[in-house]
């Protein structure tokens, strides 16, 4: 057997296996997190659940027809809610323009954050990447990538 063919197959196998490793189930989920959860989305079908940094549950769901993300810490605590949009409103799509000239959208989601609320947008102009948080005053805040390229609410 030629050695990109094994290779082949060790990385179909090892991708497997990562995958089904990953796979969080409602079982793993703290008791605290899914009480939290079901108090302020009642009757909601979690569709999937993410684990960040061992303390940080994320739960994917349809709500109101919307692709919604909520956040919370294994304690139960709410952190953020995220939900999918397709148009921003009319004065942060104007501020959008403005301030960013010449930068396209690649996502775009009303986030809720404490007492921030307001829409959060991943950017890019050529090869530079932005997430922009234009608040619902329009206020605006400029996250710059991390050292590893990426972006962080949670440090």
């Amino acid at each position: 057997m030629s050695k990109s063919i094994l290779l082949s197959i060790c990385f179909v196998f090892a991708m497997s296996v990562w995958s089904c490793s990953s796979q969080i189930t409602e079982e793993q989920v703290p008791v605290e997190v899914s009480e939290s959860l079901q108090r302020q989305f009642p009757d909601v079908k979690i569709d999937k659940w993410d684990l960040i940094d061992e303390h940080i549950w994320i739960s994917h769901f349809k709500f109101k027809g919307e692709e919604t993300s909520v956040a919370m810490e294994s304690n139960g605590k709410w952190i953020y809610t995220e939900t999918e949009i397709d148009v921003l409103p009319e004065g942060v799509q104007h501020k959008f323009d403005m301030q960013f000239h010449g930068y396209e959208i690649d996502n775009q989601v009303r986030l809720i954050m404490g007492v921030d609320k307001g829409y959060e947008l991943e950017v890019h102009f050529e090869i530079e990447k932005l997430v922009i948080f234009i608040r619902d005053d329009l206020s605006v805040i400029v996250k710059y990538p991390q050292a590893d390229g990426s972006f962080s609410r949670f440090k």
